[in-house]
């Protein structure tokens, strides 16, 4: 059996220590869920900002060839322009030779030249007119072309941009629904979550409510806790006995259940049976009884049903009337143990007083006496004596709540092996999921509103370029008009033209009639007409070529400086990053998965450990119950000489426990007994040489007589009972020395029969001659109990009785009293704990969630792409929150987990701002004063927080000490305190920013 209680108890260990590694691998693996969640986060984002560059990067690809191909034209018009100048310088020099006068002559051709002018005068300048209003012409007809192609390329270029917006309206859009999708699934997943969330609340509240209840009971039963743990080993018999044997029902005592108001009288009644063990039949309590002897355990009574007899309750005793009823009437049993209940009870009856309880044991109408036990427990026996003594009774009474305390353990460990199973650790669990999800369905509605705001922009551009290009296309259909009005008004003017032509050459060619012959030239106004028309092509060809050039060098300049838009050097430096992150987060994964393999292998291996322990336990468990049975044979005759062992002790000790009685009544009685010390017995010898020395320093005296050779006790063997503190118990020491100066510490004395005769004591030995000795006693104690009734009675122990009976009713009132003031403190103190914790967890609960928020807003990314951060708070202590501490938890955007002693000071500046709003939200006040908080911030830190002080300015007043340029721009109104060295004092200036920021200076 010990070494079943060493492998029950190693079996528990490795239990515990499974639990404790299973909750530290569930702990890993939620870290490990994160760094996952992490990973998955920058994997996204690199796979976006990778497709980012290679848009970027085709962009700039594509711009870049552009911009060759305008710089080869350019290069190529440039080309062209020179080729064409050095053509015309040739053709200058080279010249026409027929068309070269001299000097006489191109005198008289001036002065020709100058009649045929004043002659053609009108129609010259007429001419003119007309050539200028066509160049005019001819120059806006040009413009408008310009325009025209112009306002088809602005064209083309918005229905460019309104199809790539399109795109990106339907990218967003489709994005939009897909954060629509996930919000749903999210809200679905967060509300099962506070399901099982208030489930499992719900289960450990239950559990803590019966845990209480069956604490206050368990308090309330103490006392069977401490009876237990002195009958460990009954118990412990007797629940081997049930496994070994189906016919074992259990002690009486968990048998039955007697009223309330009755429990004492029945304890009385059952007497020595109350803990008796009932069984089916003899067979079973002949092996139950066998099976104690083997195992050397303690010994019990069993009361078999099928060969136990009593005497049934007679219905005329239910007829006597007042308060008297059989005691079998007052037990609720099964009725397959009334045998049992005969046997142990008979025709016991039980009434309130001790009046109605003599006048119905020995005055009853038939004349037959009966055993009659009062509520108090005085128990009124046929044979006239009566028993009584309320201590001893209601000790004996909590026997009938052992039942009731072991189901109470046994409900109260189960309920703590199923708290123990992982109901905190899952609630921490769900918690900590819950606000994943709802970070998530923040991120996500997020999400929709910037895709919403970055759709209406998109719109909003969409509606700007679809003006722009109805323009352009009203633009070209005005130029259309133009060039068709221009183009009609050139034909007319080259109409016009040619009739003033015609008619100054007409003028000419007289004028010029004789000089041709002269020169031998035909045509000389003709020759004029070609070299003025040659130069006007020369010139408009020119032109033409630096429009081209000019154009081309505009195209060049707008396609560089496209090309470096994209920046595909921030987006790869952006990728670098995000690489690196990544990285970081994959070893820390790798490291974690590394120690969550080690936590895991050793949690299965503790399993394992736990399974084989159980499995030994079971096999150890079931040696024993086939080495009981098989030894029952071979102990037999053992155990049929230790019951004559047992019979004869328990002889002894009954005939020891009427000794230590009769010394104790002579002693009250002031009998005197003597006595002597058992170290005066060992030491002093008797006188006669055949004096021998027995057991427990017994002297006997060895002599023949007639009957053969007998034994003449001198001293008793030493026994416990209470003696002086101060003296020696020795031969002169007498019962009324001991009674005079009695306290209450027990010593061991004999009784001394040396001082009886030698005839007395012959006749102690021989059992006839006590018998007679014994009958001629009683009847010399019964004459002189007769004499003594006739004498006046000792009231003073009636007083002292009464006294005492008093005084211990007094006290047990006072510890009803106590314990009902203990239980009624302890169920307010409960009560005052569950509002305390309640109210804590309502608190922290809402000071996470405005935590979480207020984080959010001031580490958002200014950069437009709704990535935040995530703080939020757990309590250390989960039985009683307030009396443990508070972790803080900060987690700040596009980085790991990690505690916040490892961030940087404007970090750790950001967070505590964000616990020190989240106070603020749960209990506000009218202004706040911040002095100097920026200061560990960067810029950018310090423009969020200014954004968010000006987003929350109308819940409260904040009065800002700082020193950044960041925060006065945001300001209502600036106050400066600067140094005033004519007064010698400080000087304030104050300014009103209202009137700026809405934009009326």
């Amino acid at each position: 059996r010990s070494q079943y209680a060493d492998k029950h108890k190693a079996y528990l260990e490795v239990l515990k220590t499974g639990r404790q590694v299973s909750i530290e691998a569930r702990e890993k693996q939620q870290v490990m869920d994160r760094i996952s969640t992490s990973i998955d986060h920058y994997k996204r984002k690199q796979e976006q900002l990778k497709a980012e560059l290679a848009i970027a990067s085709d962009s700039n690809n594509k711009r870049s060839k552009e911009t060759s191909r305008l710089t080869a034209e350019l290069n190529n018009q440039n080309a062209l322009m020179e080729a064409f100048n050095k053509e015309c310088a040739e053709e200058d020099k080279k010249g026409n030779p027929q068309g070269k006068l001299n000097a006489q002559q191109a005198a008289q051709y001036t002065s020709l030249k100058r009649q045929a002018d004043i002659k053609t005068i009108t129609q010259r300048q007429e001419l003119e007119t007309v050539l200028r209003q066509l160049d005019s012409l001819t120059e806006a007809s040009k413009q408008a072309e310009i325009a025209k192609e112009t306002q088809e390329a602005s064209l083309a270029e918005n229905t460019r941009l309104i199809e790539n917006t399109q795109e990106r309206v339907k990218t967003v859009e489709q994005r939009a629904k897909d954060s629509v999708g996930s919000i749903k699934d999210y809200e679905a997943k967060i509300k099962d979550a506070n399901d099982r969330l208030q489930l499992a609340k719900a289960r450990r509240s239950e559990h803590g409510t019966k845990l209480r209840d069956i604490e206050n009971q368990l308090h309330d039963l103490r006392h069977v806790k401490e009876d237990s743990r002195q009958s460990a080993k009954n118990s412990e018999a007797l629940q081997a006995l049930k496994a070994l044997y189906k016919g074992v029902r259990g002690r009486l005592v968990d048998l039955c259940i007697p009223e309330e108001r009755y429990r004492n009288a029945v304890t009385v009644a059952l007497g020595k049976n109350l803990e008796a063990v009932v069984v089916d039949t003899t067979e079973t309590a002949l092996g139950c009884v066998r099976y104690l002897k083997e195992q050397r355990l303690v010994s019990m009574t069993f009361i078999p049903l099928n060969n136990v007899q009593g005497r049934p309750v007679d219905d005329s005793i239910r007829t006597f009337g007042g308060t008297c009823k059989p005691i079998a009437d007052v037990i609720k049993f099964d009725v397959s143990l009334e045998p049992a209940i005969r046997y142990a009870i008979g025709q016991a009856l039980v009434c309130d007083a001790i009046a109605e309880a003599r006048k119905v044991a020995y005055q009853s109408g038939d004349g037959q006496r009966y055993k009659v036990v009062t509520l108090e427990g005085t128990v009124l026996l046929k044979n006239g004596s009566i028993q009584g003594g309320l201590a001893t009774i209601q000790s004996r009474a909590r026997k009938w709540d052992e039942k009731k305390y072991d189901d109470l353990k046994a409900a109260r460990d189960s309920i703590l092996a199923e708290a123990a199973g992982g109901s905190e650790a899952e609630e921490a669990r769900i918690q900590i999921e819950i606000k994943d999800l709802e970070s998530r369905l923040e991120a996500a509605k997020r999400r929709i509103d910037s895709s919403g705001n970055e759709v209406s922009l998109i719109k909003s551009q969409i509606a700007t370029f679809t003006a722009n290009a109805q323009k352009a296309k009203d633009s070209i259909a005005e130029q259309v008009k133009k060039l068709a009005a221009y183009t009609k008004a050139i034909e007319s003017c080259k109409g016009e033209a040619d009739k003033l032509q015609k008619v100054v050459s007409a003028a000419e060619a007289e004028i010029f009639k004789d000089f041709k012959k002269v020169v031998g030239i035909e045509d000389i106004a003709e020759l004029e007409r070609k070299e003025t028309l040659k130069a006007r092509i020369r010139a408009e060809k020119r032109r033409q070529f630096a429009v081209v050039i000019q154009k081309l060098k505009f195209a060049v300049e707008a396609e560089s400086k496209r090309v470096g838009v994209s920046r595909p050097e921030a987006l790869d430096e952006a990728i670098k990053k995000n690489d690196k992150d990544l990285q970081a987060c994959d070893s820390e994964r790798t490291l974690y998965k590394k120690t969550l393999e080690q936590t895991v292998k050793t949690a299965k291996d503790a399993s394992d450990k736990t399974i084989s322990s159980k499995a030994e336990l079971d096999q150890l468990e079931a040696t024993i119950r086939k080495n009981s049975q098989n030894s029952e044979h071979d102990m037999r005759k053992l155990f049929e000489m230790k019951k004559n062992i047992t019979i004869k002790n328990a002889t002894c000790n009954a005939l020891r426990q009427q000794r230590v009685t009769l010394f104790e009544r002579c002693v009250m009685n002031e009998i005197e007994i003597p006595t002597k010390a058992p170290e005066d017995v060992g030491s002093k010898r008797g006188r006669e040489s055949n004096t021998v020395s027995s057991r427990g320093g017994r002297q006997k005296h060895v002599q023949n007589d007639d009957d053969g050779e007998t034994e003449d006790i001198v001293v008793s063997e030493a026994f416990l009972t209470y003696a002086t503190t101060g003296t020696q118990a020795n031969s002169s020491t007498n019962a009324r020395t001991l009674t005079r100066a009695a306290t209450s510490i027990q010593t061991s004395v004999c009784i001394d029969f040396s001082a009886l005769d030698n005839d007395v004591r012959r006749e102690m030995i021989s059992r006839p001659r006590f018998e007679s000795y014994k009958h001629q006693a009683e009847s010399t104690i019964d004459q002189l109990e007769r004499e003594l009734e006739t004498i006046a009675p000792n009231l003073k122990a009636t007083t002292k009785f009464g006294v005492s009976e008093q005084k211990l009713g007094q006290s047990n009132s006072h510890v009803e009293k106590a314990r009902e003031n203990h239980r009624v403190a302890l169920a307010e103190f409960h009560q005052v704990k569950e509002l305390r914790t309640a109210r804590f967890n309502t608190t922290l609960e809402t000071l996470v969630v405005s935590l979480d928020k207020i984080y959010g807003e001031l580490t958002v990314d200014t950069r437009g792409r709704n990535i935040v951060g995530t703080a939020y708070l757990t309590a250390e202590e989960h039985e009683e929150p307030y009396n443990g501490g508070t972790k803080f938890h900060v987690v700040p955007p596009l980085k790991r987990f990690m505690t916040i002693d490892a961030l940087s000071g404007g970090e750790r500046t950001m967070a505590a701002l964000a616990l020190l709003f989240a106070i603020h939200s749960i209990a506000p006040t009218p202004f706040f004063v911040l002095d100097e908080v920026d200061a560990a911030l960067d810029s950018g830190n310090v423009q969020k927080l200014a954004e968010y002080l000006v987003n929350h300015a109308s819940d409260c007043q904040y009065i800002v000490v700082s020193l950044k340029e960041q925060q006065y721009h945001k300001a209502d109104s600036l106050v400066g305190v600067f140094k005033d060295q004519k007064r010698e004092s400080s000087g304030i200036i104050t300014l009103d920013l209202k009137n700026f920021s809405s934009g009326k200076h």
